[in-house]
């Protein structure tokens, strides 16, 4: 033990002495490690500090931490529960005021341990505890306050590599708010696109479908002015998906319009064909019937026009005409469907892909017999 524990600020206030005093002289008479960690709820400034983070503040092995918290404890500073210390709500005001006299480098020092132990404890644990997540909002507040957006920046980037499903998207919304902001601060539009990618991704997998399609939107944006045409279409991929999940079907499609106009400037006919034709399906099944299949055959025509050795395009030409089958025979033009599925099988064949001649195959028996 460090020695006997100072009295509680409860004691003090009972002899008359003001609560800011008597907190005060109960702090004053800590022993420098029980301040350290005392400190280090201040500077985090809420109601619990998370073990991991004030071993890194003071740089306690864990068993001379679990010493300096008893201290700490019995100074009635809070109490030491599992993972984490809760702070005693009365001590919270002493608190506040105590950050505000910490040199700036002290409380810079103090932060950039606790960040680096936050990110060390993700990296480790690929999932983040609930006292971790507690600490990386009080680390990121702290920063901001104190003018540090590039420990924001690297703290938030690393929280988002191990969100996992039972994480509040409140929590995420708010690692989202301040990760964002930070990245716009050091001026690295890189990191804010991965950083509203994460976000995005996290939303659509909690189904706030709104909050996915802004972060989505925000990226593409900053994408349109920083990066390849490959990144955006797989941003404007991801956005589609989100539509579908959200059962706006119509504007999946007409994002998938836009992947078709990116592929025809680059000139690539095969993945133009394979755009076009996920805008016909997806408007099949938004039931316009005839739109689908002005996209579809407009694929089918730029698959038609490219070599017969070329494989892939083959390939691809393939299922185009089994798509094109199935909205021909939801039109009830069936002896057209039935067209459509013989050269489709009839090219699968050819180039010998059992799996699409198969799927063939399974559209031709849904049409009535001859």
């Amino acid at each position: 033990m460090l020695g006997e524990a100072a009295s509680s600020a409860d004691d003090a206030w009972q002899e008359g002495v003001p609560v800011e005093a008597a907190w005060a002289l109960t702090f004053h008479d800590l022993h420098p490690d029980a301040r350290q960690v005392v400190r280090a709820s201040a500077v985090l400034n809420g109601p619990s500090i998370s073990l991991v983070s004030m071993a890194a503040a003071g740089g306690f092995s864990m068993s001379r931490l679990n010493e300096v918290l008893d201290v700490a404890s019995e100074a009635g500073w809070g109490r030491h529960v599992e993972d984490r210390f809760e702070v005693a709500p009365g001590a919270r005001a002493f608190l506040r005021n105590l950050v505000l006299s910490m040199p700036a480098n002290a409380v810079r020092l103090m932060l950039d341990r606790i960040g680096g132990a936050v990110i060390a404890a993700t990296d480790e644990v690929k999932a983040v505890p609930p006292a971790i997540r507690a600490d990386i909002i009080g680390v990121i507040r702290a920063a901001n306050r104190l003018g540090e957006p590039a420990l924001v920046a690297r703290v938030a980037r690393a929280a988002w590599h191990v969100v996992t499903p039972d994480v509040s998207l409140a929590w995420c919304k708010q690692l989202a708010e301040h990760g964002e902001q930070a990245a716009i601060a050091v001026r690295d539009p890189a990191l804010l696109v991965e950083l509203l990618d994460s976000s995005a991704r996290t939303y659509s997998a909690g189904g706030d479908w709104q909050a996915a399609e802004r972060a989505w939107l925000r990226a593409l944006a900053v994408l349109d002015r920083t990066s390849t045409s490959e990144r955006f279409v797989d941003f404007l991929g991801l956005l589609a998906t989100n539509y579908r999940r959200w059962g706006r079907l119509h504007k999946m499609a007409d994002t998938l319009l836009e992947v078709v106009a990116l592929h025809q400037r680059e000139g690539d006919p095969v993945k133009t064909a394979e755009a076009l034709a996920a805008v016909g399906t997806t408007l099949f099944e938004a039931g316009r019937l005839d739109a689908a299949i002005q996209h579809l055959e407009s694929a089918n025509r730029l698959l038609q026009e490219l070599p017969d050795d070329d494989v892939v395009a083959r390939a691809r030409r393939s299922v185009v005409l089994g798509d094109l089958g199935q909205v021909y025979a939801e039109r009830g033009a069936i002896n057209t469907a039935r067209t459509c599925y013989h050269r489709a099988l009839a090219s699968a064949l050819d180039i010998g892909d059992d799996a699409i001649a198969t799927r063939i195959r399974e559209l031709q028996a849904t049409l009535p017999s001859v």
